[in-house]
């Protein structure tokens, strides 16, 4: 039971909802923390309401502005919200908009600002008579799109003929996909499992892995996941083992680990690996830990940074390298909708800077004939292909491997993977050798 059920999970999505807007909060932490004050029985509900009411913001947003005769004051914007909220459950969730209405009004007031009450109500009604003009009459383009403008003239101006899809997959309820470890069961057996326990599930047409599921279930369900018999990973992150060229007795440097999704798979595929997993959160190497330690599987994990090798590299260079490059994470928006309100324009430059940093210092720790494979799940090419040309203008030596179309669009180097286009989150992949 919650520790405090009787508390209106509305009331703690709404909370949850205006921190991550108003004060930069991440949604996951926040959700997996607030969510143990939710019924379990509604968890997957509030879930949905917490990521598509952040998803789904400045649509909403300019909803309740078009309705409002005044502004709320900032002192008040928690009313606000709470219309917000009432919004995308009766839009998105399908829930009797009679039952939102009464429930957000009652909500109101036994709230600390029980005379909005009235305001509440009339808005919502308002929407109710006035939604289909709502939806034709967007005030901009942000409200239009529910993204913010740099990042949606980015994606018309680079992929202009996918970005429709683009913007729209980005705003979309993601499905669950999974990876199994077929070391220890096929994929279609584990199929077989999952529709016994009453999920609909699907292989993944790119990754012999994977298996999408089109809603989310709770993890301690699923058949095998204690066990570690399947991990929750995008299909398109799965491709990291074909990218490496896996084979026994590799030694492999996974330059930025955390939380771990990457390692475990590279020991599943080959498990006669010498893997060291490095990264320089020690929260998040707590994570690399415990999914291991869920998996089954060993690795030297050590907490440090990258760029400092002489701090932790034992002096023995990497057959391969794998740099889950920091990013943007404009990839991986449909999963992580927060990123639309905290990353700006103007963080590209810092995160490129870093990228450069960690290629240029892990490189070195690169075999004669190794293989570094670069990924981010960024969009962006100053990210991406922009980053890998510059990396191999200064740098002879290295050599693109062509990952195949498996790996999605080819671009100037690398490959793309496009949210919408690929069915896939927006992953970039460059293979290098060091010859």
């Amino acid at each position: 039971m919650s520790r405090t059920c009787g508390i209106d999970p509305r009331t703690i999505v709404v909370e949850l909802v205006q921190q991550v807007i108003d004060a930069g909060a991440p949604l996951d932490v926040g959700f997996q923390r607030a969510q143990y004050s939710i019924p379990e029985a509604r968890r997957s509900w509030a879930r949905d309401l917490s990521y598509g009411t952040v998803r789904w913001f400045w649509r909403l947003e300019d909803y309740a502005n078009q309705l409002l005769s005044k502004p709320v004051k900032r002192a008040d914007r928690s009313i606000l919200f709470l219309i917000i909220v009432a919004l995308y459950e009766i839009e998105h969730q399908g829930t009797p908009a009679y039952a939102v209405v009464s429930e957000s009004v009652n909500m109101i007031k036994r709230s600390a600002r029980p005379w909005a009450a009235g305001l509440v109500n009339a808005v919502l009604r308002e929407f109710l008579r006035q939604q289909v003009r709502l939806r034709e009459s967007p005030t901009s383009a942000t409200a239009a799109s529910a993204h913010p403008v740099w990042l949606r003239d980015m994606i018309f101006s680079v992929y202009p003929d996918y970005a429709p899809l683009i913007i729209e997959t980005g705003n979309s309820r993601p499905p669950m996909v999974l990876r199994v470890d077929t070391s220890r069961i096929d994929r279609d057996d584990y199929l077989q499992q999952l529709h016994h326990s009453g999920y609909t599930g699907h292989a993944s047409p790119r990754s012999q892995w994977g298996v999408v599921l089109p809603q989310w279930a709770r993890l301690t369900d699923l058949p095998g996941f204690e066990s570690g018999l399947v991990s929750v990973q995008d299909d398109g992150a799965q491709l990291t083992p074909i990218a490496l060229e896996l084979k026994p007795g590799l030694r492999i440097l996974d330059a930025c680990a955390a939380p771990g999704g990457k390692a475990g798979h590279i020991l599943e595929t080959e498990p006669q690996t010498e893997l060291v997993a490095l990264d320089v959160d020690p929260a998040r190497v707590r994570r690399i830990h415990e999914n291991l330690e869920r998996l089954g599987r060993h690795a030297t994990i050590t907490t440090d940074d990258a760029r400092n090798s002489d701090n932790w590299w034992d002096g023995r260079k990497f057959d391969r390298i794998l740099l889950d490059a920091p990013c943007s994470g404009t990839g991986v928006i449909r999963r992580h909708p927060d990123i639309k309100h905290h990353r700006r324009a103007s963080d590209i430059d810092q995160f490129t800077r870093l990228q450069r940093q960690l290629l240029t210092a892990t490189w070195e720790l690169l075999n004669f004939g190794g293989i570094m494979v670069y990924v981010t799940c960024s969009l962006i090419p100053e990210e991406n292909e922009r980053q890998i040309r510059s990396f191999m203008d200064d740098h002879s030596e290295a050599r693109e491997n062509d990952l195949g179309p498996q790996f999605g669009e080819k671009r100037s180097v690398g490959r793309q993977l496009l949210p919408g286009i690929h069915d896939t989150d927006g992953f970039y992949y460059a293979s290098l050798s060091r010859d």
